[in-house]
């Protein structure tokens, strides 16, 4: 055959659908990356394997450029969505057909039968997708739609192409002429029935009582004797050892008349369709990058397509990026709150030279984890070839991610938290590399401080010298005061900075409350986690507990409920 080899939308070749990395599950919960199902999905036959394919990180630079190339043609054009959706209906029609077989596998004419109605629909399909990609060729930029627009022309231009279409015209005669056959039986002296065999095929159906009339001497004799003849229905009436045997035998005859047909789909019937048929999630896949975006641009975050850096600079580098779980999460809580980006905080991220591992420290409930989620979500989205929360980007890729978040799980019999823990810190550091992400919330903090700050101290100084880029949201503030004992104590490409969840001063009725602004900035920790505030915002500050206590005690003793 001369039919070219397909080329995929996803990967630039080969090779590049080997460099990827698998994100476990637990990852995928913590950085909350099913929170955005329904953001990113075109078609709901795909949303699965489309949301699938998030969890499956790409880990060369290159087949993230090809593919941010095409999903950016998809972004600049509605000409090349228009012709995607076209061509999604094309396939999905294709599809149908090619997915549904009603009939037994021994049932080799049916098959046949079968496959020949789907290659008149693939032969069909190809013509028409060619038709469409006519209408916006001259948009396409990317080299992975141009080499796309190339196949589907190659496969029409196709000598094999041309063959299967002059000659399907011809098989569908010849199975057009077998709408009935003739029989030749034998009696003995008797009458009896005692042999049988298919003599013809012929083109049009018989009459009723009409096909043995030239066997006797007038129409009338013919009539009154062929009252008894009547036609039966060979799938509603059980069947004979000999009838069943001769229906076998009429099965592989038919076969066999349709062995060309069979020899012509035998050599391009499987991988011709299924190939094609392949680029229905690949398709679907950048319809629904486009639709995340504008999802996410409706709920006020903002969207931006990340510069691809090579992965020796090992950098992180987002303007204005948030966490576009945290806006589902808002918006599902509050069904009136339509634009949840716009009362959401944003952070910039600068990973690179100046610090990859960052300590970030501050008041409870003051934005630490978000930014640290946040982060994860972006690298996730980044190495699917897809845009990122922010207003400018500049990315490396990373070859693993990890993440150690707090979670409820049954802990083996012979450990606590704190042994959980150091486990899976431990098997972590058996995975790593300089070019790895490892993301941390409240990681060790089931210990005693002295000790939570001795095991930390002793992590971060590993991270800095394997040259990892490291998040690490805490609330152990000495560790924040250690970070220029751990640069100078240990060599290594990862810098170690401090950041902090900036809180403001506010007076309310007298009082100065310290309210946080989840913005995430370098800075050095004041040591103070202001529990009390966050205490009194919920009405659990001691003087609120007492108000409470006296004015229901009053109550009771008042005789009131």
């Amino acid at each position: 055959m001369d039919i070219p080899k397909r080329p995929s939308l996803l990967y630039k070749d080969d090779i590049h659908r080997e460099q990827v990395y698998v994100l476990e599950g637990n990852i995928v919960k913590d950085l909350g990356i099913d929170d955005i199902d329904y953001m990113f999905r075109n078609t709901d036959r795909n949303a699965f394997n489309c949301m699938k394919l998030l969890s499956v990180m790409q880990t060369s630079g290159e087949n993230i450029a090809y593919r941010s190339e095409i999903l950016e043609d998809f972004m600049q054009n509605k000409s090349v969505r228009q012709c995607a959706a076209n061509i999604l209906m094309k396939l999905i029609a294709l599809k149908n057909e090619y997915g549904v077989k009603t009939f037994r596998f021994d049932e080799t004419h049916k098959d046949i039968l079968w496959k020949f109605s789907v290659m008149q629909s693939y032969v069909k399909c190809i013509k028409e997708i060619r038709e469409i990609l006519e209408d916006c060729k001259n948009d396409v930029k990317s080299e992975g739609l141009q080499n796309f627009i190339k196949y589907i022309d190659d496969i029409y231009r196709s000598e094999s192409y041309k063959f299967i279409v002059e000659k399907l015209p011809e098989h569908q005669k010849a199975i057009d002429n077998m709408k009935g056959i003739t029989v030749g039986i034998n009696m003995n002296k008797l009458l009896e029935p005692t042999e049988a065999m298919i003599l013809t095929f012929e083109p049009k159906p018989f009459k009723k009582r009409s096909f043995l009339s030239d066997f006797f001497q007038t129409k009338d004799n013919a009539e009154e004797i062929l009252k008894k003849s009547q036609f039966y229905s060979l799938a509603k009436v059980s069947k004979s050892g000999i009838e069943a045997a001769f229906l076998k035998d009429l099965g592989e005859v038919i076969r066999m008349g349709l062995e060309k047909v069979a020899e012509l789909l035998d050599e391009y019937f499987t991988s011709g369709i299924e190939e094609l048929l392949e680029y229905d999630l690949e398709i679907d896949f950048y319809m629904a990058g486009y639709h995340l975006v504008d999802r996410a641009q409706e709920m006020g975050i903002p969207m931006t397509r990340p510069e691809v850096a090579d992965k020796e600079e090992r950098i992180c580098e987002i303007e204005n990026t948030c966490d576009i779980s945290l806006a589902v999460r808002m918006r599902k809580e509050n069904s009136k709150l339509s634009r949840p980006g716009d009362v959401i905080v944003k952070n910039d991220v600068a990973m690179n030279d100046q610090g990859r591992i960052f300590i970030i420290t501050g008041p409870n409930q003051g934005g630490k984890t978000t930014y640290t989620r946040a982060i994860g979500m972006a690298q996730v989205l980044f190495q699917a070839g897809l845009y990122v929360p922010g207003t400018k980007a500049k990315m490396s890729p990373v070859d693993k991610l990890f993440t150690h978040f707090p979670k409820e799980e049954e802990r083996r019999v012979d450990e606590g938290r704190l042994g959980e823990e150091l486990r899976e810190l431990s098997g972590m550091m058996d995975s790593v590399t300089r070019y790895s992400m490892v993301l941390l919330n409240e990681s060790l903090s089931s210990t005693s401080a002295y000790d939570s700050l001795v095991i930390c101290a002793n992590l971060m100084k590993a991270f800095r010298s394997i040259g990892l880029r490291v998040v690490f949201s805490t609330h152990l503030h000495e560790l924040a005061y250690e970070i220029d004992n751990i640069n100078s104590e240990v060599e290594g490409s990862s810098t170690v900075i401090g950041l902090v969840s900036q809180i403001k001063k506010i007076e309310e009725n007298g009082k100065i409350k310290h309210v946080s602004t989840y913005k995430i900035i370098p800075a050095v920790t004041d040591g103070k986690s202001y529990a009390y505030d966050i205490a009194y915002k919920y009405g659990m500050a001691y003087e609120q507990l007492m108000e409470r206590f006296f004015s229901h005690d009053n109550k009771r003793k008042n005789g009131e409920k």
